[in-house]
């Protein structure tokens, strides 16, 4: 019963951790000039070089086409992303990345990895180091 009730508190003990580590969303992003849904997106389409579809893209973020449309075009206003008609298919729309999102992508990762590493500060590198290692070999073990 131990076991068991270790693993409850390092749950409830991660739950802590990830608030503590995502601190207060809205702001963080807001002053940004973007919401966290469209940082998703930004983020989602960086990892699509050659672009991804309206469709695909919805599928991806769990929302409706035209969900998608609202959330991109403030962004294509911003010109963090561009829309094209697809060569193959000319009824399918796809975003892609342009290199003003790109310089954005930049700029919020480094305010948000400087609050990850808040985080943190009560590990010093060894156990920073130990603690990656356990999080890798729980990764690796289940999957």
């Amino acid at each position: 019963m131990k076991r068991q009730q270790t693993i409850e508190e390092i749950f409830q003990e991660f739950r802590n951790l990830k608030r503590k580590m995502a601190g207060n969303p809205a702001h963080n992003f807001c002053h940004d000039g973007i919401t966290p849904a469209q940082f998703q997106i930004l983020f989602i389409v960086k990892h699509q070089p050659s672009g991804i579809s309206l469709k695909e893209l919805a599928q991806k973020l769990g929302i409706t086409s035209s969900g998608a449309t609202q959330l991109i075009a403030g962004l294509i206003e911003k010109n963090f992303l561009t829309r094209e008609q697809s060569v193959e298919d000319q009824r399918a729309i796809i975003i892609k990345l342009s290199k003003e999102g790109e310089s954005k992508i930049g700029e919020v990762k480094i305010k948000h990895l400087h609050q990850l590493s808040e985080a943190f500060t009560a590990l010093d590198d060894h156990d920073l180091t130990n603690f990656l290692n356990i999080i890798k070999k729980i990764n690796t073990y289940n999957t």
